[in-house]
């Protein structure tokens, strides 16, 4: 049985979410939208509770699979949430408006002097001539409104330029040069800026220099790998991937296999695979076990919103699944969705928030039930029959994830992979291996450098089989397929997904109904 209760609020407080920041609703507006919403909740409610009282004593019709009183008041709740996520849109979008940064660039003042907050390491653009040229979000902390006169600041920036590349994430740097508002300056950006001028003000010490240790140890110890190494390994152990050349990066992309490089579903899995089989029972040894391991996995990434909001999402689904409770998973994930969105309003419009979201809604749903059919579909008498099952079970999470994830992945490029499914398939015996080892690796390469070599070495085995897939994968005829550009592809993607989704699930309803 899989709760899906939450499932309909999770995604209404999206769509309103989609809606209010598109239009920049305020929050004046905001409130007369959930005014109106709050009423119809309330004439539902109100509409059930006097069927409930006239109904008393009728018997519940025997084909009826959900009472209409209980839709009602679902119909309440996502109205209810719908309100509530324009009140929570309307605030941000006043609230970014009223940023000194957004007033002082809206008054026509391009060239500014900021103190910012590097978000991400820098990472050369991508350029076939010029790799001198750098680029890095930062958040900005305070903004010159004047000839030394500060305000504090919420938002952030696109940073841009060669003398970038020396600074890490986390430092504070004063930087002076002109924003372009008319790229990058969606909420909660402002827009891109050509740094010309950049001083370091103070790099951080504590907990955050020793991760900073971490990864340029790891880095270090990379460097003498072969050029798949020195980019795969630590971007499967801790998502960075800024070695990676071109012609690699285009082939992992290509075959769909750029989520092994970033901080998902995968290296969650893998590691609550080994709490699991580590440490007994399910009690709060083994809670204490996972917080410990996922604080250490973001400490060592580095707590970006984007790094969080995936490890939120794939642990709680995951750990469903492991817990031996999937429909707990859909539940649990449904309810981090709902805390992301009314507590950073601006996530509904993260590309990596939603492609996390429905690849483990991908691995949580469809695919465990279509894991279900094959083990009953198909027989294990055999050797050859188990091989097959086998082989149709090994397909089903990289099938799911992918037919949901394509709809978002039309947005940001019209070339779709074909071939994703099968390149996945195909890695998935060396994934477990080389996240272990690679992950062995950053945490030996501070302490233990000969340790931390070895171990990359062999990472770098496992690494190399990904690459070759991935390159091999990339040359096959039609690898690539173009597909319409924009919410009118995104449309016709997401109505495919939902239509083989819903005939996935009415067959498995009729085989259930005849098997009775």
């Amino acid at each position: 049985m899989r709760d899906m209760r939450v499932t309909p609020v999770a995604a209404s407080i999206w769509i309103t979410l989609l809606i209010c920041l598109r239009i920049s609703i305020h929050l004046k507006d905001a409130v007369v939208v959930t005014g109106v919403l709050v009423a119809l909740a309330a004439t539902l409610a109100a509409w059930r509770v006097r069927d409930r009282h006239n109904e008393r004593g009728r018997p519940r019709p025997r084909r009826m699979r959900t009472p209409v009183g209980s839709l009602r008041l679902g119909w309440a709740a996502i109205l209810i949430a719908s309100g509530a996520a324009a009140i929570v849109a309307g605030s941000a979008c006043d609230a970014h408006a009223r940023d000194p940064t957004v007033r002082l660039i809206d008054s026509g003042r391009t060239y500014v002097t900021l103190r910012v907050r590097l978000i991400d390491d820098p990472a050369a653009m991508a350029s076939r001539w010029n790799r001198t040229r750098f680029y890095a979000d930062a958040r900005v902390e305070q903004v010159e409104v004047s000839h030394g006169q500060w305000q504090p600041s919420n938002v952030n920036v696109m940073l841009m330029g060669a003398g970038i590349g020396e600074y890490v994430r986390d430092d504070r740097v004063l930087v002076r040069g002109s924003i372009d508002s008319q790229f990058r300056s969606d909420p909660p950006f402002v827009g891109a800026m050509e740094a010309e001028n950049i001083e370091l003000t103070e790099r951080p010490g504590g907990w955050v220099s020793i991760v900073r240790h971490v990864r340029s140890s790891m880095r270090q110890v990379c460097s003498t790998l072969t050029v798949q190494g020195q980019a795969l390994v630590p971007g499967v152990a801790i998502g960075d991937d800024r070695a990676m050349n071109e012609e690699l990066s285009d082939a992992m992309k290509t075959s769909s296999l750029t989520h092994l490089t970033a901080v998902s579903g995968t290296h969650i899995a893998i590691m609550l695979s080994l709490i699991v089989s580590a440490v007994p029972g399910r009690g709060l040894i083994r809670a204490g076990a996972t917080l410990a391991a996922m604080s250490l996995l973001v400490a060592v990434v580095g707590p970006q919103p984007s790094v969080i909001r995936a490890v939120l999402t794939a642990s709680v689904g995951v750990a469903g699944l492991l817990l031996k409770r999937p429909g707990g998973a859909q539940a649990a994930l449904s309810t981090v969705v709902v805390l992301v969105l009314l507590i950073d309003p601006f996530s509904a419009r993260a590309v990596g928030f939603a492609l996390s979201v429905l690849a483990t809604w991908g691995v949580v749903g469809p695919a465990q039930q279509w894991n279900e059919a094959v083990k009953h579909a198909v027989r294990s008498d055999a050797w050859y029959a188990r091989c097959v099952r086998r082989l149709l079970q090994a397909c089903c999470v990289p099938l799911a994830a992918q037919i949901l994830v394509a709809p978002v992945l039309v947005l940001m490029s019209p070339l779709l992979p074909v071939w994703g499914v099968i390149a996945n398939v195909l890695v998935s015996p060396v994934i477990a291996p080389a996240c272990v080892c690679a992950l062995m690796t950053a945490v030996c390469a501070p302490w233990w450098p000969a340790a931390a070599t070895l171990m990359a070495h062999v990472a770098q085995t496992f690494t190399g089989w990904i690459a070759w897939v991935a390159t091999w994968v990339s040359s096959w005829p039609m690898a690539n397929v173009s597909w319409p550009q924009g919410i009118e592809g995104t449309i016709v993607l997401a109505s495919a997904a939902i239509g083989m989704l819903s005939v996935s699930t009415v067959v498995r309803r009729c085989r259930r109904r005849m098997s009775h």
